[in-house]
Order: C-alpha cells, then sequence, then structure tokens
C-alpha cells in the first residue's frame, strides 16, 4: 500500500487488540495523574449509597462501598468514575457527613433492622 500515507508498515497498529491497550494503558497513566493530584480520602454519597476513594498503601486508588448487610466497606471500583466524573447522583461530603451517612444505613438497612433508632 502506497500513496497519500506512505507504505503500510509507517501506519500505526489499528488492531483491536492494540487499541484497547493503547486505551487501557492511557486510563491507568490518567488515574496514577489524577491520584497522585487527588486530595485522598473522599467521600461521597452517590445514589443512596456511602462511597468513599482512599489511597493504597501502594500509593494506587481504592473505592470502598457501604455494605449494611456485611456491615464493612468492600472494593466496588463500579463507582470509580463518580469521582472524577461526577453526575446529579454523586453528592461530596465531609468525613463527619459520610460517617454519619454511614452510621444511618447501619441502623436503618442492616437484615432485621427496625428502621427506628
Amino acid at each position: 500500500m502506497s500513496g497519500e500515507y506512505g507504505h503500510a508498515e509507517n501506519l500505526p497498529d489499528l488492531s483491536r487488540a492494540s487499541l484497547v491497550h493503547d486505551n487501557m494503558d492511557y486510563f491507568y497513566r490518567g488515574l496514577l495523574t489524577i491520584n497522585e493530584t487527588m486530595e485522598l480520602p473522599k467521600y461521597a454519597l452517590i445514589g443512596s449509597r456511602a462511597v468513599k476513594a482512599v489511597p493504597t498503601e501502594d500509593g494506587g486508588l481504592d473505592v470502598l462501598v457501604y455494605d449494611p448487610e456485611r456491615d464493612a466497606f468492600v472494593p466496588d471500583m463500579y463507582f470509580l468514575d463518580k469521582f472524577f466524573a461526577p453526575s446529579t447522583s454523586t453528592e461530596f461530603v465531609t468525613e463527619e457527613q459520610f460517617l454519619e451517612l454511614v452510621e444511618e444505613q447501619r441502623t436503618t438497612l442492616k437484615p432485621g433492622a427496625s428502621g427506628k433508632k
């Protein structure tokens, strides 16, 4: 192949595998950059879920969601984009507000809870 774009060997690899790899590499490099500049931990109410973004020991980022059935925070990267591109369902809160939300969910959403304080 030759012409306006030159020889085929000079064209970038546009195979699906190459594009996926390049996009993921770009995504992860972007996260590292964001993580270096983002003040962590960060707390949010996303929909009705109490979610926090916290730094990991190795300098990474983890997203933890409060699960009232387990009474524990569980990793859930589904909410990751809500910290970087918040929607109308994302409300950022202080740590104190976050802890109040978790306590409220702990007493009202835990299986067998009466919903009364």
